[in-house]
């Protein structure tokens, strides 16, 4: 009996070394066919986006008399993409800003804190 389950063991571990290669090569094989997936819907939803964006602006500029195929309204489109341009660069500059004031406003409020050798306040006029 004990011969049996000596012979048995390293042949069940070894079954189970291979079945967890397995198992790992089809776990890969399936992660990267979701990765794919996941990154062609991204490219579809970015493509659908940008022609949704597209379709909008030449709206508008239809809505402002200029015929499609034409300079003018090229220059409309043209026009358009670079204020939303400017917008989002002058929305990133106004974060920016209200993030250094909030940053100058918690420096300011330390430095009215008192605090000791081992950094532990000792004044009463400190925000906790």
């Amino acid at each position: 009996m004990r011969k049996l389950i000596v012979l048995i063991i390293p042949i069940l571990a070894l079954y189970g070394c291979g079945l967890a290669q397995m198992m790992t090569e089809e776990g890969r094989a399936e992660r990267a066919a979701y990765q794919q997936a996941q990154r062609e819907r991204w490219e579809q939803a970015k493509q659908e986006e940008e022609q949704q964006r597209l379709d909008n602006n030449s709206a508008t500029c239809r809505g402002y008399g200029f015929t499609k195929g034409t300079t003018s309204f090229a220059n409309c489109l043209m026009q358009i993409d670079r204020d939303k341009a400017a917008a989002a660069r002058n929305n990133a500059l106004l974060l920016m800003i209200e993030d250094n004031q909030n940053r100058n406003e918690k420096a300011a409020s330390d430095a009215r804190c008192n605090w000791d050798n081992n950094y532990r306040l000792y004044s009463a006029r400190c925000p906790r």
